[in-house]
């Protein structure tokens, strides 16, 4: 089945419909250590960064939160 067929299915849904608006994120003062444990926890790699109005201000990935580790171990200042 093509793509165009699967969107057929859609035309009258609206994102309202769909969202989940019980979703977890971060705010831009969540220590990554935070971050790290709810992606772990939730079984998530990305995560919502929101302000104190919940609104999306951006996001973080698993990924991010690795190379941030990696940084910190090659200056001398990872906490292993």
């Amino acid at each position: 089945m093509s793509l165009h067929a699967y969107g057929d299915h859609f035309t009258k849904e609206k994102i309202r419909d769909i969202i989940n608006e019980d979703f977890r994120y971060v705010t831009d003062d969540t220590s990554v250590s935070d971050m790290v444990q709810v992606m772990i926890g939730e079984e998530i790699n990305e995560l919502p960064v929101v302000d104190e109005n919940r609104k999306v201000i951006g996001e973080v990935n698993m990924l991010e939160a690795v190379a941030y580790y990696v940084r910190l171990l090659r200056k001398g200042q990872g906490t292993g």
